[in-house]
């Protein structure tokens, strides 16, 4: 077993597929004299939003009085989109919105919450036309970009995930999203200055911003700054203690450090934080095995599966935690279950030959197992002790051959000497009888 992370975000602002009109896209219009009033949708759920012109929070009656005709039109349209979204009448929204960018073109909130709408759908398409023209309009819409960067991402396409964070980032030099998965590009290739430099970048956007402060600890880990990663942890949970990802960030810094019951703790509180998180669920049952807690850590696998089906690591984990339970069959299941979706996984090739040589008496199996094992390995320690398990099924098998042959002989001379017990008792009979003389 292995320990977990996201090796990338998906987005800082929204996630991909889960994006939320009501609670992240503020709409902004232009009031009387040049003023910018902002309405921002509350996340609370509650009737009116809060509204701020310049420095001063008037009342939303009193802000709506200072408004053109046209500008109250324009906010009474956004909150009627508000409203159908937060019905789940996206259609409707979108319906509404279009008809602004139709009459003003110029409204970039518009198109961003299309652009918001149409990746809440699955429409990534018409999302990628949304956020563009929206960025059009202002520096504030970047981060719209690097939602279609993160979608790209997602599906693995890193070369066009890349393009629109440069994108994002070239309207929005301090976008939260585009800098962050910026700099997971470059810790992917070990480029640790570049790396801390866009996260700074993004943390100078929001300084509170939880998901940088995770960023700069796995760089930080990387570089096994164990101290500052965890200063940085600390640091970024201060500011959103709900965030999983950093508490399970947080708990593989400890396990790097061997403060295995703050680690668990922390990968515990990720878990509490989003009882569906994968990382945590792994590391949590990952650290329970290796106390033996077989039940919490079978639980955890279990649960990981119902989330990710396809998860090998979890199929694996579940199969090995089956094993110790003592539960063969469940566990020869859960390693074939593996190999049929990958039959060049190693674990599964070695942990199935495992099963089959200690516990289940298949030595044949088992060497035939861990001579694939061999070819999937370039680790020396792995490969010698993958070759003394080899000899020692060989001398197994050589052993049940042993057995068998001696079973088949007994079995035949009895055949052909059905009366060998009677004859047998006559002699001790006698022999009995010749001591007493």
């Amino acid at each position: 077993m292995h320990f977990h992370q996201n090796r990338w975000l998906q987005s800082v602002k929204f996630a991909a597929g889960r994006v939320s009109l009501g609670t992240l896209a503020a709409l902004s219009l232009n009031a009387c004299g040049g003023a910018q009033t902002t309405v921002t949708p509350p996340e609370d759920g509650t009737e009116n939003p809060a509204v701020s012109v310049g420095s001063t929070a008037p009342s939303t009656d009193s802000a709506l009085n200072a408004m053109s005709k046209e500008e109250a039109g324009l906010h009474t349209q956004f909150r009627a989109a508000m409203t159908a979204h937060k019905e789940g009448r996206d259609e409707d929204a979108a319906s509404i919105l279009k008809a602004i960018v139709k009459e003003n073109p110029e409204v970039g909130e518009a198109w961003y919450n299309l652009g918001i709408l149409s990746a809440s759908a699955g429409k990534w398409k018409d999302a990628a036309e949304y956020f563009e023209k929206s960025s059009e309009k202002g520096k504030e819409f970047g981060d719209g970009l690097a939602a279609i960067g993160a979608h790209y991402l997602a599906e693995g396409n890193e070369a066009e995930a890349k393009k629109y964070f440069e994108k994002a980032l070239q309207v929005q030099p301090l976008s939260g999203a585009a800098n962050l998965n910026q700099a997971l590009f470059a810790r992917a290739q070990k480029d640790y200055p570049s790396a801390v430099e866009k996260v700074r970048k993004a943390l100078t956007g929001d300084s509170q911003n939880a998901q940088a402060y995770e960023v700069l600890a796995k760089i930080y880990y990387d570089m096994k700054r164990y101290d500052l990663a965890e200063m940085v942890c600390r640091s970024g949970l201060s500011f959103d203690n709900s965030l999983a990802s950093l508490h399970n960030m947080h708990g593989l810094v400890f396990l790097a450090q061997e403060q295995f019951s703050f680690a668990f703790q922390e990968f515990s509180k990720a878990i509490e934080a989003d009882p569906n998180y994968v990382p945590a669920l792994l590391n949590a049952g990952s650290l329970a095995y290796g106390h033996r807690d077989y039940e919490f850590a079978y639980n955890a696998f279990e649960t990981a599966l119902k989330v990710e089906p396809e998860n090998l690591d979890a199929m694996l984990s579940k199969a090995v935690t089956a094993r110790a339970m003592e539960n063969y069959p469940e566990a020869e299941s859960g390693y074939k279950a593996v190999l049929a979706k990958d039959p060049q996984h190693f674990a599964a090739n070695f942990n199935l030959g495992l099963l089959y040589q200690d516990f289940l008496s298949k030595p044949q199996e088992a060497m035939d197992l861990y001579k694939k094992a061999q070819t999937l390995t370039s680790d020396s320690s792995m490969k010698k002790m993958l070759r003394e398990r080899i000899e020692m099924c060989g001398y197994m098998i050589q052993d049940l051959a042993d057995d068998e042959a001696m079973r088949k002989q007994m079995e035949a001379e009895a055949a052909s000497n059905p009366s060998g017990g009677a004859e047998s008792g006559g002699a001790e009979s006698g022999g009995a009888e010749a001591g007493s003389e």
